[in-house]
């Protein structure tokens, strides 16, 4: 069954890679359970979202 999600694709430089990768490694231990990149993504752009919405 295909999806309806659409999927974007972001072009990174390999230090922003790097970071990227450390975050998922420590959201994964944080959470205790299995998750993949976009998770953590969709964590970062939610959080960035709420502070930007709240001190405007």
């Amino acid at each position: 069954m295909a999806t309806k999600k659409k999927r974007p694709r972001y072009a990174m430089d390999d230090a922003t890679i790097e970071k990227f990768q450390w975050l998922c490694v420590q959201h994964q231990k944080r959470s205790g359970k299995k998750l993949y990149p976009k998770d953590t993504l969709k964590e970062l752009i939610d959080h960035e979202y709420e502070i930007r919405k709240s001190f405007g």
